[in-house]
């Protein structure tokens, strides 16, 4: 009887850490925070006040929640000037991918594959 109750414990709090686990690395951030991390990438370019267009989404493999992200400005890297930079970015803002400078004809000026 011992047993099976400290089994269904052993049970009940290995359930409760999946889903805290689960509901953590699904967090969303507010729209500001959201604009903040994308104006934080921006910066990165050479533009403070870019123009910004979103996409909620979720990643391909493991279904996190983040966002399609494309931008209007002034953007620089080098010698390089871009008037559109679009990426990726998790809803929790902690990682950005797939950053892309490219042309009002959609060209691409460079491309990185992270921030």
């Amino acid at each position: 009887m011992v047993f099976k109750r400290a089994m269904l414990f052993m049970l009940f709090a290995l359930l409760i850490f999946a889903v805290a686990c689960s509901s953590a690395s699904n967090a969303k951030l507010s729209q500001e925070e959201v604009n903040k991390s994308i104006i934080e990438v921006s910066k990165h370019y050479g533009e403070s006040n870019p123009l910004i267009s979103l996409k909620e989404t979720e990643t391909e493999r493991d279904f996190k929640p983040m966002y399609l992200v494309q931008l209007k400005g002034k953007f620089t890297k080098g010698n390089l000037h871009a008037t559109n930079l679009s990426f990726s970015m998790l809803a929790d803002g902690t990682y950005t991918w797939a950053i892309r400078g490219s042309d009002d004809n959609n060209q691409t000026i460079w491309e990185d594959d992270e921030r």
